[in-house]
């Protein structure tokens, strides 16, 4: 939003008004982010080069694998809570049976 007088000196006031002459104004939506500065063209230039592909590996093998297991073992397909805090109760929750049952998978194997 800007005074009338702000106009005159914009470079986008041929693209917002209709009429030059016409003292009222019709809004005009001007996209700012071009298409290369896009988040998945972002994500594509980081995954793409050599440090973005050696750290994403790692995630591969570190992070994704508890996603998957949330996923398809726990059955965490979505959440059932509505609301930032109970989700993420929810999510806290998961992750505890998660951890739990890593305890007890492998914490107890070298015990004996």
């Amino acid at each position: 939003m800007a005074k009338k007088t702000d106009c005159r000196v914009c470079e986008l006031r041929t693209r917002c008004l209709r009429n030059l002459a016409s003292p009222a104004r019709t809004v005009f939506k001007v996209e700012r982010r071009s298409v290369q500065d896009s988040f998945s063209r972002k994500m594509i230039r980081k995954v793409g080069s050599e440090l973005g592909r050696f750290l994403y590996g790692m995630r591969l093998g570190i992070a994704e694998p508890v996603f998957t297991n949330l996923r398809h073992m726990i059955g965490l397909d979505r959440f059932t809570l509505r609301g930032a805090g109970k989700v993420s109760i929810q999510w806290r929750l998961y992750a505890v049976v998660h951890n739990i049952h890593k305890v007890h998978r492998f914490g107890l194997a070298g015990a004996g």
